[in-house]
């Protein structure tokens, strides 16, 4: 193949105080064969102005400004465009460590995969059985359920002929990029894993991920449907999934001084539902879900206001 030609797809709306230096890290590559897709996502700060003045100056950008549609939106319209061998995601908010794209591309071709992952950023350890070179499909897809690996697109290198199948579910707006991955990882044999850290993520305090309960958060809920009725293999560990997307969304209400009476109704009916299935029976899910969870079913109120003062007793920020 020579050297492969790497795109690297970048989302932006309002990254005033980020794109900059974004945009440098991903310049800076130590590997240098790289397609740099920018889409300005309907951005009403001066992010336009920096992502203008860096293309001017950079021969292998490409920037595309579109309505504001979402950063699932964004990241479609920048695979429509990727003539890469391979794809990378990186969020304006962050940054490449100067390797990123260099190790990961040596860990995915070297072991023949057709996709390479950034094992540290998973959410829950990867269990030491599994800490190999790479991995199956059938193994990954029960990890990435019981977030052993990665949920986010930018912790990972995707081969483009595959990534430009999959479509990000623009209804979704949290845990989107689980579902794109899910569904990728259905398409192919075997995942690289790369134990190194080379993605440099900036928390954001005003975006999705810390914010009180609303319709974006909701949405996580079509996830594990959107799943077994678009027939994909539905691994008995998104029972773990579905569990933590409820905890989510409880933590999110508890932070909610007056939330609208359909957010507890839609996450009392989903904590009814998970029980009802009983496909967790099998599963090794933290004890506190099972108590909360089951609690949620019988009194979402109290059940919010009993997580509230726990999160308060830790020490934590509600």
């Amino acid at each position: 193949m020579g050297r492969p030609k790497v795109s690297v797809i970048i989302p932006v709306f309002n990254n005033q105080d980020s794109i900059e230096n974004c945009l440098s890290s991903v310049a800076h590559q130590t590997y240098e064969n790289v397609e740099i897709i920018i889409v300005n996502d309907g951005s009403t700060d001066v992010s336009h102005e920096k992502c203008d003045r860096f293309c001017l100056s950079e021969p292998r950008a490409i920037y595309m400004v579109t309505t504001n549609n979402g950063v699932s939106a964004a990241r479609n319209k920048g695979l429509s465009l990727a003539t890469g061998d391979y794809v990378c995601f990186l969020d304006a908010d962050d940054a490449f460590d100067t390797n990123f794209i260099e190790k990961l591309l040596v860990c995915v071709v070297s072991a023949g995969a057709q996709l390479a992952i950034l094992a540290p950023y998973s959410i829950f350890p990867l269990p030491n059985e599994y800490r190999l070179e790479c991995i199956k499909r059938e193994a990954a897809l029960g990890l990435l359920a019981e977030l052993r690996l990665p949920t986010s697109v930018w912790a990972g290198i995707y081969t483009r002929e595959i990534a430009q199948t999959v479509l990000f579910d623009e209804r979704i707006h949290f845990f989107e990029d689980f579902l794109y991955i899910y569904t990728y990882i259905c398409k192919v044999d075997t995942i690289a894993l790369c134990y190194e850290r080379l993605y440099i993520y900036q928390t954001n305090e005003q975006g999705i991920n810390s914010s009180t309960i609303n319709d974006k958060r909701l949405s996580s809920l079509l996830i594990s449907p959107s799943i077994t009725d678009s027939g994909l293999p539905a691994t008995i560990s998104l029972s773990f999934f579905q569990a933590h997307v409820i905890i989510s969304l409880l933590l999110a209400l508890c932070k909610s001084k007056k939330p609208d009476g359909k957010y507890s109704a839609r996450i009392k009916d989903a904590a009814k539902e998970y029980f009802w299935q009983k496909k967790h029976g099998k599963l090794k899910i933290p004890v506190s879900y099972h108590v909360f969870i089951s609690m949620a079913r019988i009194n979402i109120r109290f059940t919010s206001a009993l997580l509230r003062t726990v999160l308060t007793m830790r020490g934590k920020r509600v």
